[in-house]
């Protein structure tokens, strides 16, 4: 369970750290290749905000990845920061999850991903909870 473990984590954590520093570099062609939707299309002012806030969420992303690529031991060895982890990309899942109930069903690829990461936090929440050793409730936070 071990290998399958690290196998999605890192994965993911390396996925969210190139995605997001290329989203943050790349927005425009980003969005292409994830929406099919080229911001030179629109208004000049919707396509500044939209790609602010692009780079906003892309920038989270590789800060994300950052935290859990710096943090990889304490995520497998302290309960604090396994939740953390858990907490971040649970929180991701259910973004992807919400979206795909009240905005309809993604691509291919977008349910690829979702799927993938359901598979990693599930990996990662039954193999930590066996390997960290029971800490005592003051230091659960």
């Amino acid at each position: 369970m071990r290998r399958i473990t690290y196998f999605f984590f890192y994965a993911y954590v390396l996925t969210l750290v190139l995605a997001g520093a290329a989203g943050v570099m790349l927005s425009p062609l980003d969005l292409r290749l994830l929406s099919g939707l080229n911001p030179d299309t629109l208004p000049p002012d919707v396509a500044t905000n939209l790609m602010s806030q692009m780079r906003f969420l892309r920038a989270i992303e590789f800060g994300f990845g950052a935290f859990a690529l710096y943090f990889r031991r304490e995520i497998f060895t302290d309960t604090r920061f396994r939740r953390i982890f858990l907490m971040g990309m649970g929180a991701g899942i259910a973004g992807r999850l919400i979206g795909m109930v009240s905005d309809g069903s993604p691509s291919g690829f977008i349910w690829f991903l979702w799927l993938f990461e359901v598979a990693g936090i599930v990996l990662v929440s039954l193999y930590t909870r066996r390997t960290i050793p029971a800490q005592r409730s003051h230091e659960n936070g």
